[in-house]
């Protein structure tokens, strides 16, 4: 009778340590459903934010893009001409980079954003060009092309200038023929016959 009772009083406590321990798990699976929630809500936000601000960039080059006629045989012993496109990358490149944080709110959500400002300067050598067996008379030296390769051009916040040569351009979106390129920005900068070096500098915000 005893040992009937005492087996019956273990399971019953048993039952009901289980039925409370599953009681209590409600609300932490309820709080855990709650923080999912917010934390994909958190997400959208960020995302949503991030996106009319800009995404991730990536910086690319400079390059120096140079169009030439080249001439080739054709089938019937002919001689034409077709364009090519000599890239040539900087002798020299220097970057400095300036970063500060900026705070947007979305309701009870805080996303980080960052602005930066790249500054880039360097020099370009045409000796490039010779060592191509390139000859000055056949590039076609108005039609040459500096791009730089920006990942989102959305991010980019106001004109870029390019000193080329001691002269400003204003730079296009677009990298003309720079194949080595998706996005990014270019312009067309004043090079001649003769001249082997040019000093470059662009600000990007």
């Amino acid at each position: 009778m005893n040992d009937g009772w005492l087996k019956r009083s273990v399971i019953l406590r048993m039952t009901i340590i289980g039925c409370l321990t599953i009681v209590m798990l409600v609300p932490s699976f309820l709080v855990m459903g709650l923080i999912s929630d917010r934390e994909q809500t958190r997400d959208k936000t960020t995302a949503d934010v991030s996106e009319k601000w800009g995404e991730k960039q990536t910086l690319a080059g400079p390059i120096l893009t140079v169009p030439f006629k080249r001439s080739v045989r054709t089938e019937k012993e002919d001689t034409r001409f077709i364009i090519e496109h000599a890239q040539l990358l900087p002798e020299s490149v220097s970057f400095t980079t300036t970063a500060s944080p900026e705070v947007r709110y979305r309701s009870i959500y805080q996303v980080i954003l960052y602005n930066a400002v790249v500054s880039l300067r360097g020099t370009f050598s045409l000796d490039g060009l010779t060592g191509m067996n390139i000859k000055d008379e056949d590039v076609l030296w108005e039609e040459a092309s500096l791009a730089i390769g920006i990942s989102d051009l959305k991010g980019v916040k106001e004109a870029v200038t390019v000193r080329w040569g001691g002269k400003e351009f204003t730079a296009e979106p677009g990298v003309g023929a720079c194949n080595a390129l998706e996005s990014g920005i270019s312009v067309k900068p004043a090079i001649f016959a003769g001249s082997k070096q040019y000093a470059f500098a662009a600000s990007i915000n």
